[in-house]
């Protein structure tokens, strides 16, 4: 699938440049990010796919997050991961959220973790929201007011200090969410959740090129019906909904991005004429793409 023209969230849309003794900008591996009310609802309101490593803490309200179509809602000391490449966006802002909000560079991520995370990265794909106890909130709060600190102080080494403590949170957080799974109860996957998964791997491959049930029942080998009942008892939408909400998503980003016509957007996502994805869009968003382009 290609990705290059997705409206992207990069380290330079965040925040402001900082540098270094030696004119290292700061901003290129690390933001911290704390904001309330009105200036949060600006940042992902819109579908972007982000370039970052971004943790979310909830200091105060409440805010639905939604990750490559996957709803979860945060609320008063909870936090949620998101990774590079994801698409996220935000909707049901609470009037008193608050966040704090840490921005990583990708490249940063690579240079802190081992193999030993990669088992806690995959549990954080597939739950994303972390519930602190107060232990953890009050360490979280250290590392985030040290790193704030360290970041406007003026001290030598300051770019070393900061990647050293930034890398220290990292293994915390990781350590915070194997605590957690640790104490929730064991899932085993049965058959029709394997299923589920499946067809979120093939939706996530081949939905801009193939929009009917029956070539993912195909794929897995199952009747439609079939694998639309599965998907409707695992995540209540049946397997036509999540086919059309990941179409709908792509179609926000792209129309979003202003670099093409939607002429040119429709081209890309394989429908048949400009009319005929202007009625699906109508029908899924209650608007056509050329007002949802404007607002």
């Amino acid at each position: 699938m290609e990705q290059n023209y997705m409206r992207v969230l990069t380290m330079q849309d965040v925040g402001d440049r900082v540098y270094d003794e030696n004119g290292q900008d700061l901003a290129n591996e690390i933001i911290l990010w704390e904001q309330q009310g009105e200036k949060t609802r600006n940042m992902v309101y819109y579908p972007v796919r982000t370039r970052a490593f971004v943790v979310i803490a909830c200091v105060e309200g409440e805010a639905e997050v939604i990750i490559n179509l996957n709803s979860c809602r945060i609320t008063k000391k909870q936090m949620i991961c998101v990774f590079p490449e994801q698409v996220v966006q935000t909707r049901n802002i609470s009037d008193d959220f608050k966040v704090k909000a840490i921005f990583v560079s990708a490249p940063f991520i690579s240079q802190v973790s081992d193999l030993r995370l990669l088992p806690v990265f995959k549990s954080i794909l597939e739950r994303p929201v972390l519930e602190f106890s107060e232990q953890q909130w009050n360490v979280f709060s250290s590392y985030y007011t040290g790193l704030q600190k360290r970041i406007e102080a003026d001290i030598p080494y300051r770019t070393h200090v900061v990647r050293h403590i930034l890398g220290g949170l990292i293994f915390e957080i990781a350590g915070m969410y194997r605590q957690t799974l640790e104490h929730l109860p064991e899932e085993k996957t049965s058959r029709p959740k394997k299923l589920f998964f499946d067809f979120l791997q093939l939706l996530h491959d081949y939905f801009i090129q193939e929009r009917s049930v029956r070539f993912y029942a195909d794929r897995l080998a199952v009747t439609p019906q079939y694998l639309s009942t599965v998907v409707k008892e695992i995540s209540g939408r049946t397997a036509g909904e999540w086919i059309d909400q990941a179409v709908i998503l792509e179609a926000k980003v792209l129309l979003k991005s202003g670099q093409f016509s939607i002429k040119e957007i429709t081209a890309k996502l394989h429908f048949a004429n400009q009319s005929f994805f202007g009625k699906y869009f109508k029908h899924h968003v209650g608007m056509s793409p050329k007002t949802y382009r404007q607002i």
